[in-house]
């Protein structure tokens, strides 16, 4: 994974990254609605958490162990709201297209694709053992 330029395009972002988690949440629910039940009314807190998250997840080459364990607790934390791999795949999406939307530097197609690499190989499979419903390696590095 090319955890260097994902890093560099979460710190070169445009906007504070909670104003980008804010940007993010109306996106995603303008284009999902039926997702905004699932969410507390005053998402305050939800956020600032989300922005930590996806601080590490701009890091993975530096916070195997940590990451690892956060992402399964998220999806834990998630179990019992009928979760599968698409409504993940819409979390992703959505989320690849607002960070590039206000990214400084350049972006192109390595962006998101290493960004993507990122959700499919560590994210979203960490998130999906957490939820009980797939298997995950032990390492954040995903499988080859």
């Amino acid at each position: 994974m090319n955890t260097e330029l994902i890093a560099k395009t979460w710190d070169t972002l445009r906007v504070p990254h909670v104003t980008l988690i804010q940007g993010f949440y109306v996106r995603f629910f303008e284009r999902h609605p039926h997702y905004r039940p699932l969410f507390p009314a005053q998402m305050d807190h939800h956020m600032r958490r989300m922005v930590d998250t996806m601080a590490m997840v701009s890091r993975l080459a530096d916070h195997n162990d940590v990451i690892e364990s956060r992402l399964f607790h998220v999806g834990e934390r998630h179990r019992g709201y009928g979760l599968a791999r698409e409504d993940l795949d819409n979390f992703r999406d959505v989320f690849i297209e607002v960070v590039e939307e206000n990214c400084q530097a350049e972006w192109d197609a390595e962006c998101r694709a290493a960004w993507k690499e990122a959700f499919d190989r560590a994210v979203l499979p960490l998130v999906m053992r957490g939820l009980g419903t797939q298997s995950a390696p032990s390492s954040a590095g995903g499988p080859e």
